[in-house]
């Protein structure tokens, strides 16, 4: 069975979390950690700036998305799972989480994240609102009393101290909130099976939930494998081939007739002429029906050509790795690019300058959801990378002593900024003369300086010297005077003779 979901709802300190990850764990499922996706949507918004507790201002979640796969969680395709820990976010996450338009906007995200796997979820509202056909509902509960004890003993084992009817009196009055609140109260559903785990232990309780799963899974499997499915168009299926001809195949789907496969629904490569010597008796195809007539199912595999292609921009996105694109076509604020045979969008701010139909170079296939199907190309990635390299590469030619040629790129009062190839440093406005200058009147952006190196600290940082290149005044003044010099040498020189 492909996917699988549990629902286990119940009140504050029914023991729904701890025991919901321990079943998970022991089971093999994901645990599904929807306080997460509630900390993506305040990622987002602190990122956005927005007034978070202005339910207008978060329109941006349709133009987001959140996955929870894995135990990872992603924000626009990106594994955010550290940054949401932050403090800031810590800080801000119970002002989003009450707000209405977000609450059910995690529900689109959280039927999204659960479509695929084995996947348990707990919460108030999950087997009434947020999975309401969730394959299995568990309804944990307690007495307001034992729940109370746990919290005492739960605050002993850390330190800290409790007043038993304090908090039994906290308990009771959360409970009637969240049972009698507007939004997604706290109820049974219907069809959820409940356990009162007052008089159980931990284990007691694993063991019930486990025992409920297993067979719930051994019914679903054994009716799956009773009942052959009613095909219907679109319908993925797995057929065996029985019988070969040149332009048809027949597979065995399990249903009242063979499957038929044409040669142009099998691949869409135009050299191939015949399925003779391609496939063979007993393999087994995945295909998708296309239509149903009283007679016939007709099936094909391009669809599936599709997906198995598509993995491999999933693969290049995960690993980081560069790919070489062909640009198709432009369109609406970018290009699309070819990778082969997926059609992958380059917005313009990725793409570099002069980009246009028929270039071809590399590219970095950025993160994204499989199900969403919307990878990104960047070129600019690459570009960055290689400008990078190239970057530290001329630094590592540099040395100090160095006399070079560079362009004043900014000037300000403590000094000039100037660069030269891909490097940038600073002359400081005391190392421009050997008298006191005002620097911003000295020059100007685009003039060109000699300078020397005197200084490249481990962070690759430089800084420069003009006046250790130029004459001090005294050198100056000897330079300027240097006939007079020699004169006044010699006639001292005769003096001291005489």
């Amino acid at each position: 069975m492909n996917n699988f979901v549990v629902a286990i709802d119940g009140p504050a300190g029914s023991g729904k979390s701890s025991i919901s990850k321990i079943v998970a764990l022991k089971l093999g499922f994901t645990h599904m950690d929807t306080g997460a996706m509630y900390r993506a949507v305040t990622l987002e918004a602190l990122r956005r700036g927005i007034n978070l507790e202005n339910e207008d201002e978060y329109k941006f979640l349709d133009d987001i998305s959140i996955i929870y796969k894995n135990d990872i969680i992603y924000l626009n395709g990106i594994d955010v799972s550290k940054e949401i820990r932050t403090e800031i976010v810590t800080n801000n996450v119970s002002t989003p989480s009450k707000i209405k338009i977000v609450r059910d906007k995690m529900v689109y995200f959280q039927r999204k994240s659960a479509e695929h796997g084995k996947v348990l979820m707990d919460g108030r509202d999950i087997g009434t609102v947020v999975m309401p056909n969730a394959d299995l509902k568990i309804f944990l509960t307690a007495s307001a009393e034992e729940r109370a004890k746990r919290r005492c003993k739960e605050n002993e084992m850390v330190g800290l101290e409790s007043d038993y009817e304090t908090i039994l009196k906290e308990i009771k009055e959360r409970d009637f909130k969240d049972s009698t609140r507007d939004i997604a109260p706290l109820k049974k559903a219907d069809d959820a099976i409940e356990i009162d785990t007052t008089s159980l232990t931990i284990d007691e309780v694993v063991e019930k939930i486990i025992n409920l799963i297993n067979e719930r899974l051994y019914s679903m499997e054994n009716f799956e494998l009773e009942m052959p499915k009613e095909l219907r168009v679109r319908d993925v299926v797995e057929g065996v081939v029985v019988q070969i001809e040149d332009n048809t195949i027949y597979l065995d789907v399990k249903q009242f007739t063979e499957a038929v496969m044409h040669l142009d629904h099998f691949t869409n490569d135009k050299n191939v002429t015949s399925f003779k010597g391609l496939v063979k008796v007993g393999d087994t195809i995945k295909c998708q029906v296309t239509k149903i007539t009283e007679e016939h199912i007709f099936v094909s595999r391009l669809n599936q050509l599709s997906e198995e292609n598509y993995k491999q921009v999933i693969e290049a996105a995960s690993e980081g790795k560069k790919v070489k694109v062909t640009v198709k076509k432009e369109v609406n604020k970018g290009f699309m690019v070819d990778y082969n045979g997926n059609q992958v969008f380059m917005p313009s701010s990725l793409a570099g300058k002069d980009t246009k139909v028929g270039d071809k170079f590399e590219v970095q296939i950025l993160p994204s959801e499989d199900e969403k199907r919307k990878p990104i190309a960047s070129r600019k990635a690459v570009l960055d990378q290689e400008y990078q390299a190239a970057k530290a590469n001329e630094l590592a030619q540099i040395n100090v002593g160095d006399v070079i040629e560079a362009n004043v790129a900014k000037v300000e009062k403590y000094g000039a900024f100037l660069k030269f190839g891909m490097v940038q440093g600073l002359l400081r406005a005391k190392d421009y003369s050997h008298k006191f200058v005002d620097i911003t009147k000295e020059v100007k952006v685009g003039d060109s300086l000699k300078v020397q190196v005197v200084k490249k600290d481990e962070n690759n940082k430089l800084e420069f010297s003009r006046k250790i290149l130029i004459d001090t005044p005294y050198q100056a003044f000897v330079k300027e005077h240097r006939f007079l010099i020699k004169w006044l040498v010699r006639l001292l020189k005769k003096q001291a003779l005489v």
